[in-house]
């Protein structure tokens, strides 16, 4: 089996009760490998993409089946078809778009980048040559033979199967890390939208057939790789570093610079809802048995709330995945209390969020965790954050401070934080009625139950300022 001590750089908690689209012209029952699904808008959309049109590419291989024209209009190459479909997913690793490009060439540069940014070396690991470049070189035979050991792949010409040895290989690495497919924030065909791919078939159900053809997968192999240096990494292979760490960062830079007016309303509220009750219902009961905050106050749990609902909206907002966000939020003030000695409070939250996050999200990744622990220790440091967990959460914990004192856009990170900061009196408290209107009409809290808290903090907040200024 391959080595697990892996670092990855992002986990999607999915919405089980959704339904996602896939747009085709093709006529199958089962899909294939790393079949893509996202947004209806999104399948419609690639429909009438010439990539999908003329050919969904694996080097050269037809996704659909094979014309004598490939060229020919859409009517010859086949109906358009939109098919339905829930995705039995737990865990998937985030990547960036990758478009309509299906092509080996490209999982091999997004793997290069995995090494590089989330395992931190500066070589090409044995494994990586195992996974892209072994199947080029087996005989026929030795192909076949691991093909059938696994079953995600029919029998193909032998061309084909040494393109599908290797995705396959790349499919059982990330499977054997802990994860069941990739994810991305969609940049082309339906902007700002979660869009999935799913490694095995049977994973996907479709809402479109009343039963379909299930494939058994067979026993998985993992050829044993240590993480040793096998060569230094080629100028091709930094060249695309560059190039991914380039667009990585023209990513963050638009992503905080999304306004809300970008995003899709109905399926904020949404995400938001779901968000919100997976905090109430499961993050907020185990915060307060290690937190140290009174109920009430400043810097009381009703803030942390209040935060974390900032929080949701910045990340939905920037197309960033809520859940570290929210975990950042939840956590950064536990170590606080009201009292003069609360100024190191950030640091010395440290190890207990570490023990939160390992005991009860074991399988975050540890990038996915060093950005939350990063963003809860200099929280209150005035810096400007270089990643969007701790873009969303400082700015979710400043827009208070704003709205008490003078806003400094300085301080914030994202667009839309700078423009809730800075909203009028008559706004806030318009943003903040419709906020409990959330609460209450998806029964989170009750109207006398949001009262009780509001009328019990504000008396706490002049308990304190009357202890401080007497």
């Amino acid at each position: 089996m391959l080595l697990c001590y892996i670092y990855i750089t992002m986990t999607r908690f999915i919405l089980t009760d959704e339904i996602f689209y896939h747009g085709t012209r093709a006529k199958f029952n089962q899909f294939r490998p790393l079949s893509h699904f996202g947004t209806a808008e999104a399948a419609d959309t690639i429909l009438d993409s010439i990539p999908t049109v003329k050919k969904e590419k694996l080097n050269g291989m037809d996704d659909l089946k094979s014309t004598s024209q490939p060229t020919a209009p859409l009517s010859e190459i086949g109906d358009r078809k939109i098919i339905p479909v829930r995705l039995n997913l737990h865990n998937t690793y985030e990547m960036q778009d990758i478009a309509a490009c299906h092509d080996l060439d490209t999982y091999k540069s997004f793997t290069a980048y995995h090494i590089a940014h989330d395992l931190k070396l500066g070589f090409i690991p044995h494994f990586f040559d195992y996974i892209f470049n072994e199947p080029f070189e087996l005989s026929h035979e030795e192909i076949t033979k691991e093909l059938a050991s696994d079953n995600l792949y029919a029998p193909a010409s032998s061309r084909e199967n040494r393109y599908h040895l290797a995705f396959q290989r790349m499919i059982q690495y990330f499977e054997s890390i802990g994860y069941d497919g990739f994810h991305y924030v969609n940049q082309y065909e339906d902007p700002g939208h979660i869009s999935y791919i799913v490694f095995r078939p049977e994973n996907v159900i479709r809402q479109d057939m009343q039963s379909t053809e299930t494939r058994t997968p067979g026993t998985r192999t993992y050829k044993p790789a240590e993480i040793l240096p096998a060569h230094d990494m080629s100028h091709n292979h930094k060249r695309a570093l560059m190039l991914e760490e380039s667009h990585h960062n023209q990513l963050f830079t638009q992503k905080i610079n999304r306004h809300k007016n970008q995003t899709d309303p109905e399926h904020a509220a949404k995400t938001k809802v779901y968000y919100t009750k997976v905090f109430y219902q499961d993050i907020l009961p185990k915060i307060k048995k290690i937190s140290k905050q009174p109920e009430f106050g400043y810097h009381g749990l009703t803030h942390t709330e209040q935060t974390v609902l900032y929080g949701l909206d910045l990340a939905i907002t920037c197309a960033y995945d809520p859940m570290p966000v929210m975990l950042a939020c939840a956590l950064h003030d536990i170590r606080r209390t009201n009292s003069a000695q609360s100024d190191d409070h950030a640091r010395k939250a440290v190890p207990f969020a570490r023990k939160f996050l390992y005991e009860n999200y074991p399988m975050l990744p540890c990038a996915t965790v060093e950005e939350i622990i990063n963003a809860i220790k200099n929280h209150s440091d005035g810096k400007i954050a270089k990643d969007l967990t701790a873009a969303c959460m400082w700015d979710a914990d400043r827009i208070r401070l704003s709205w008490d004192g003078i806003y400094r856009p300085e301080y914030f990170t994202t667009l839309t934080g700078q423009y809730i900061a800075d909203l009028p009196p008559l706004a806030k408290e318009a943003y903040i009625k419709r906020q409990n209107n959330m609460l209450i009409e998806n029964n989170i809290k009750t109207p006398e139950q949001i009262a009780y808290e509001q009328t019990m903090n504000k008396l706490a907040i002049q308990r304190e300022f009357d202890i401080k200024y007497r």
